[in-house]
């Protein structure tokens, strides 16, 4: 396997628009403390070995 890098801002920023009025209660309450955009990976490191103990079954 050898892919490239993407940058995906453009991907999360689309996603964060949809996502981040359901964080909302009466448009002014938010129910995160940062935008949603801050918790999605927009620049993935690319093709690293898993992590300790998560290549396991996820049942």
């Amino acid at each position: 396997m050898n892919n490239p890098r993407q940058n995906l801002a453009a991907a999360v920023e689309e996603i964060a628009e949809i996502l981040e009025p359901t964080i909302q209660i009466e448009g002014r309450i938010r129910l995160l403390p940062r935008p949603v955009w801050t918790y999605f990976e927009r620049n993935p490191p690319g093709e690293v070995p898993l992590l300790p103990n998560t290549d396991m079954s996820l049942d």
